[in-house]
């Protein structure tokens, strides 16, 4: 583990750096820390057509509103949770959630960010939520597992692990 001192006005913040690449300040009017996060390669070509679709649809340049501007904020919400952004990937999750909460994969990719911030409760309700919407959704199956094991219901993680089986030799 490293640490630096970053300079915050006029005090100055020990900061430990366990991952990631931070800029130091060292100018006493500069903002905090700030880290970047570059979209992986596999996902920028898909990255910047959602990013112009949604940029066109919240500029009024797009004459209506569809499911696709929903599902466009929930793909991005899931390259920048790839990429590592969660708290982006969140508001972007969560803006398609109220434009559409009918989405199932809008509901599994919030669960995999509020599980990646540690809030295994919220993501059990979403991986649930998602569930609901499509049963055979493998992956909900596969993750409430963790999440179950992760808050110690161990019998409730063996069961999901199952039915994630299942679904997965069904071809889903």
């Amino acid at each position: 583990m490293k640490w630096r001192i970053l300079v915050a006005g006029m005090m100055v913040l020990p900061v430990l750096f366990s991952c990631g690449e931070y800029k130091e300040y060292t100018e006493p009017d500069q903002a905090v820390a700030k880290k970047d996060y570059p979209i992986p390669p596999e996902y920028q070509e898909e990255y910047q057509a959602l990013t112009k679709k949604v940029e066109h649809y919240h500029a009024g340049t797009l004459p209506t509103f569809d499911e696709t501007h929903a599902r466009a904020h929930s793909r991005i919400g899931f390259i920048l949770f790839k990429a590592g952004d969660l708290q982006k990937a969140r508001e972007n999750l969560d803006r398609s959630i109220n434009m559409d909460a009918n989405i199932p994969e809008t509901h599994l990719y919030l669960g995999e960010v509020l599980e990646a911030l540690g809030n295994h409760e919220e993501a059990i309700k979403e991986y649930e939520a998602a569930l609901k919407l499509d049963p055979s959704l493998a992956e909900a199956h596969q993750y409430l597992s963790t999440s179950y094991e992760q808050m110690g219901y161990h019998d409730q993680a063996v069961e999901e692990q199952k039915r994630y089986e299942a679904a997965k030799a069904s071809g889903n």
